[in-house]
């Protein structure tokens, strides 16, 4: 809510200036980065190469 004071942590400030916070990190709900789930390769267009064509 607007006005409600709370802690937080200074995690970065960039070459900007500007501040990153985490408010998580302070309660310990903070459990390090999350991991992307990987991606499957694209398959190339060639299997598609001469569909349609007579």
């Amino acid at each position: 809510k607007v006005g409600d004071e709370f802690q937080v942590r200074v995690i970065e400030v960039d070459p900007q200036g500007r501040i990153n916070l985490s408010k998580k990190q302070v309660l310990g709900e903070y459990t390090g980065p999350r991991e992307k789930p990987q991606r499957h390769e694209k398959r190339g267009r060639s299997d598609y190469k001469n569909k349609g064509r007579r």
